[in-house]
């Protein structure tokens, strides 16, 4: 998975192509555009899936760049919306570390953690009350 966002980071396309990606992922549907767009009967895990949109999106590029008569933008979109939504969750599929002051105390094993709260002295409202 790394290896897919070293790459995206290190991509490099015309600024109207990724903000016109970046505007669609709202309107992203993982469940319906993702199976039309790899042209597969169910969408695949996102590391998987962005690992085809990202094969995709090289060759639409190539295409882009020898202004190949069969490019078309719109597809090229498409796909870099998919691309980034899908390098996103497969970011968040990873396990995260847990904040210390989220983990359970020693020795009370199936107790759940709770996060810190903050003093009261430290709170701005109570400050501006007194």
């Amino acid at each position: 998975m790394t290896h897919i966002l070293e790459t995206l980071a290190r991509l490099r396309r015309p600024r109207l192509l990724v903000s016109a990606a970046r505007c669609g992922q709202a309107d992203y549907r993982r469940s319906l555009d993702l199976p039309r767009i790899l042209r597969m009967p169910q969408a695949p895990a996102p590391a998987r899936a962005a690992a085809i949109l990202l094969e995709m999106e090289e060759m639409l590029d190539d295409a882009r760049r020898t202004q190949d008569a069969g490019y078309n933008a719109g597809r090229h979109v498409e796909v870099l919306i998919a691309l980034l939504a899908e390098a996103r969750l497969a970011s968040e599929d990873k396990p995260r570390p847990v904040p210390e002051t989220e983990r359970a105390p020693a020795g009370k094993a199936g107790v759940s953690p709770r996060p810190a709260q903050p003093k009261a002295s430290d709170i701005d409202a109570l400050r501006l009350a007194t």
